[in-house]
């Protein structure tokens, strides 16, 4: 009686992954069975399987995966490193043909000869014509150390649309790549946070190469106000899902301080429509090209 008690206790205050619809399980499982065949396969072989043909990787300037990795050979032994990872947040489109993951991974050296690195992984994923999902772009940062939050996933708050929405708006592709092209004049003319202060939503996320991911419209305003960084950026590659309502994209940036060039490398975008259907950034990957490889 008392074990049984005692299971019960456990079990209604343990972790529990939060899912909106089955979309969002269904593309965090795919997430959850690319990491376990990385980790008993190696990590060639599950990307292989996972890439949509035309899927991105940054190494560290983006690539078509599959292309780039087509003619190399196989390594020789797959597992003489173990990258790892486990998704913690992310979200679906309405449509259910569009998504992301993120949570932390870790990275062994199966020898021993180095030790192991952390970061935090970034996934969107979209469905193929089989309805299978696939990674259409990929892109980390490391961090200082291992992931110390909580590990039971959690799907962004689902938006509440308002009745009221602008019958003007535009729609699909041309609208968001119109608010990116805002966001990047702002962050351009008047730096970071006044490109934030316009176009943040309220639940959003900063991945920085070295740091755990910032969350939050503040704690991100704060980062950038201490520093007083304007970003130049272009646009390489924007998609929205079947339903509008979610999009991501990715391009070049470079950040100044005083003027100054101090970092150039490639973004990572996810924008989703507000309560007044307006588009509004949700996430913000930012991925450092190191400077002897600053040309690809």
């Amino acid at each position: 009686m008392i074990r049984t008690m005692l299971f019960v206790f456990l079990t209604a205050f343990a972790p529990q992954d939060r899912y909106e619809n089955p979309a969002m399980k269904s593309l965090a499982d795919a997430e959850r069975a690319f990491a376990s065949m990385s980790v008993r396969q190696g990590m060639r072989k599950a990307f292989l399987a996972h890439f949509a043909d035309d899927g991105i990787a940054f190494q560290p300037h983006p690539v078509v995966y599959k292309d780039a990795v087509k003619d190399q050979p196989a390594p020789t032994n797959p597992n003489a490193f173990t990258l790892n990872w486990k998704p913690v947040f992310g979200d679906v489109s309405e449509s259910g043909n569009l998504g992301y993951t993120t949570g932390p991974y870790s990275f062994v050296d199966n020898s021993g000869k180095q030790p192991p690195s952390h970061g935090f992984y970034f996934s969107v994923w979209k469905r193929d014509s089989t309805s299978r999902w696939r990674v259409a772009v990929d892109i980390g940062i490391g961090t200082p150390g291992p992931f110390e939050g909580p590990e039971d996933f959690r799907q962004a708050q689902p938006i509440k649309k308002s009745q009221s929405m602008p019958g003007e708006a535009k729609s699909g592709k041309p609208e968001l790549e119109e608010s990116i092209g805002k966001y990047l004049s702002i962050a351009a003319a008047d730096g970071v946070v006044a490109a934030y202060e316009n176009h943040l939503a309220e639940e959003c996320r900063l991945h920085l190469e070295g740091h755990h991911p910032l969350l939050g419209r503040q704690v991100m305003t704060a980062f950038f106000n201490e520093k007083e960084i304007t970003q130049t950026g272009k646009l390489l590659f924007a998609k929205v899902s079947e339903s509008d309502d979610l999009g991501y994209a990715y391009g070049s940036y470079a950040n100044l301080e005083r003027g100054k060039t101090i970092e150039n490398g490639y973004f990572g975008h996810v924008w989703k429509r507000n309560e007044l259907g307006r588009w509004k950034l949700v996430a913000e990957i930012l991925s450092p090209v190191p400077q002897e490889l600053s040309k690809p």
